[in-house]
């Protein structure tokens, strides 16, 4: 009797054994992006979007597979070639993607042409989720997906906005005297107060001077190119002078005006 009283205790209270799955990390992808004048500006660096990407995918628990980084590339147009490698990538993942990360949205795109593409292209027939940091936007969210066609136009808008601001900038500038840009072949830059001013270069200078004389005595372009490689001159920028880089130079200066495209009936 103690015996089965003990076999029956002992069966009431066995439990089966359950086993919890541990969930499955969701796997994102980064890009980042820099435009040439960009590079310097706070906060906006390849590191510091790269900084980011990585403190939010640890904070949320995303398995970070490539960053796909685009140096020197403009948001104008989507044709970058990292950019193009994410989408296609994208494609062909299978669903192992599960988002895509940037920082912010203008580091993929300010066009609302081009956000409307990706989504409809990319992000909604492959299941894939988007999620541009700073500006709260994670599509895994159902309010975020309705928020990007917005947050595109205000792109968009703050480009156009910043674009007038750099020609008045320019404007002002020039009027002031002062130069912005690249310092072309013949002068230098010095700074006078607030403002940049170009001066000659002294080894360059007498021959920006022979190059305007020989244009002004109707020396073709291409036989510039050809004097001035042959004396072993360099312009700033390559190894050789070419009839761009003549021509380039000339305008540059003033010296050479470019035709108009239409012509006057």
């Amino acid at each position: 009797m103690m015996t089965h009283t003990a076999t029956a205790t002992a069966s009431s209270t066995y439990r089966k054994p359950t086993f919890t799955m541990a969930p499955t990390m969701i796997r994102v992808v980064g890009y980042v992006r820099v435009s040439t004048d960009m590079q310097a500006d706070h906060g906006l660096s390849l590191d510091a979007q790269l900084a980011d990407i990585k403190r939010y995918c640890v904070e949320r628990g995303y398995e970070l597979g490539e960053v796909y980084t685009d140096a020197g590339y403009s948001a104008k147009s989507t044709d970058r070639p990292a950019f193009q490698r994410m989408i296609t990538d994208s494609r062909d993942s299978n669903g192992s993607c599960g988002a895509s990360i940037v920082t912010k949205l203008d580091r993929l795109t300010r066009s609302l042409r081009d956000i409307c593409a990706i989504n409809d292209d990319v992000l909604e027939p492959y299941k894939i989720n988007l999620v541009a940091i700073r500006d709260g936007v994670n599509t895994f969210e159902p309010m975020s997906k309705m928020l990007l066609p917005f947050l595109a136009i205000i792109g968009q808008i703050e480009r156009q906005n910043t674009s007038e601001r750099v020609k008045a900038t320019i404007r002002h500038i020039h009027d002031q005297g002062g130069h912005y840009g690249k310092v072309p072949f013949g002068k230098m830059a010095v700074k006078d107060g607030r403002l940049t001013r170009l001066v000659d270069q002294p080894e360059e200078a007498p021959w920006l001077a022979q190059i305007f004389e020989w244009y002004e005595s109707g020396i073709q372009h291409t036989e510039i190119a050809r004097k001035l490689n042959a004396t072993g001159i360099k312009p700033r920028s390559a190894e050789k002078w070419s009839v761009n880089s003549v021509y380039e130079l000339l305008c540059k200066h003033g010296v050479h005006k470019p035709r108009s495209i239409t012509s006057e009936l």
